[in-house]
């Protein structure tokens, strides 16, 4: 089984995930995709402007949750802020096929 190179949680055969190598012929690690957001965007305290680097004293990710589930609060916040879904979707909490079926419906 996979697990996944931020949360160490197996990457399930539903969820979204991502491959990066770090170079040619190197080991393939293997990212949910919120997971991959998260190693970019930074953390959901990060992103609020409350962690230490932006002169908050707030860790980058809530102490109270899982490593993965960080990463979703943190997709899902920057998605939400940046217009790329609104709060009645959340194609992040859904399986990719789930999804990509429920778009192809409301989009005909």
């Amino acid at each position: 089984m996979l697990h996944c190179l931020h949360c160490a949680e197996p990457v399930g055969p539903n969820d979204p995930y991502t491959c990066v190598q770090t170079h040619p012929g190197g080991t393939r690690n293997f990212l949910h995709i919120e997971c991959a957001m998260r190693m970019v965007i930074g953390g959901l305290n990060h992103l609020r402007g409350e962690c230490p680097c932006c002169g908050g004293i707030e860790p980058p990710d809530p102490a109270d949750v899982s490593r993965r589930d960080a990463a979703r609060a943190a997709a899902m916040f920057y998605a939400l802020q940046n217009k790329l879904v609104t709060p009645t979707t959340q194609p992040l909490s859904q399986s990719r096929s789930e999804w990509l079926r429920k778009r192809k419906q409301t989009h005909h």
